[in-house]
């Protein structure tokens, strides 16, 4: 029984009383990957969790005040980067240079993806997409593809369950034929303890979630709603044996 990747990216949402509070009270550590504001991630490390970044520099090192590099990265155990995020609004040339110094430097990469309005032309607009993010990247085992619809990024609308299948299973096709790998996928955009349910016949490796993270109460939940469908499918497939 395979588990989901779980990843909170929790944004610049959270003061320390906040983050304090998250670590003291929050009982899933192991089970998913937090991706904090820089200030805080020495502290979620130093309290045990699996930490990301929520972006990185497309410099090793130099003068560029405010960027932290992969280097820096990988210095401070970091094992997780959340590249190309909407929200920065980058251009694929920038997100490509980012994605080679994570790789470099043994970082596994967190690439969102996405189209702007869904449409018939979803799937060939993400392969565009994909394959410019990715152009001459050679070791695909250090991606892991974040699906995030721009219109469900907290707007609290999510698509038809059979529409998001169908991308993420392009995803995966599009990834197998390009770079002969077999696709991790996640989906986010707009996951919180509630319609976390909405999403339980979803084939996807994992989820991002984003605002619901930073609240260790609704982010618990939504771990152990997903930890129930590991149990039911693990106990339907005994009694099919």
């Amino acid at each position: 029984m395979k588990s989901k990747i779980i990843v909170g990216n929790q944004k610049m949402l959270m003061g320390y009383k906040d983050v304090k509070k998250f670590v003291d009270n929050f009982k899933y550590k192991k089970d998913v990957i937090i991706i904090p504001s820089d200030i805080y991630v020495s502290y979620y490390l130093e309290n045990g969790y699996n930490v990301g970044i929520q972006n990185i520099s497309k410099y090793e090192l130099g003068s560029y005040t405010g960027s932290v590099s992969a280097l820096q990265a990988k210095s401070m155990k970091i094992k997780y980067a959340l590249v190309g995020h909407s929200e920065l609004n980058e251009n694929p040339h920038i997100i490509n240079l980012k994605i080679k110094q994570c790789i470099k430097n043994d970082i596994k990469v967190i690439l969102c993806v996405s189209e702007t309005i869904k449409n018939k032309n979803s799937v060939n607009e993400l392969k565009n997409q994909i394959l410019d993010l990715l152009e001459d990247v050679k070791n695909f085992k250090k991606i892991i593809i974040a699906y995030e619809p721009v219109y469900s990024i907290g707007t609290g609308y999510i698509s038809d369950i059979n529409y998001i299948n169908n991308i993420i299973k392009n995803i995966k096709q599009i990834i197998k034929e390009n770079y002969n790998a077999k696709g991790l996928v996640l989906y986010g955009g707009s996951i919180n303890e509630s319609t976390i349910n909405e999403l339980k016949d979803l084939d996807v490796d994992g989820f991002l979630v984003g605002i619901a993270s930073t609240d260790y109460t609704k982010f618990s939940k939504i771990i152990e709603v997903v930890n129930r469908w590991l149990l039911f499918v693990f106990f339907d497939k005994i009694r099919q044996n």
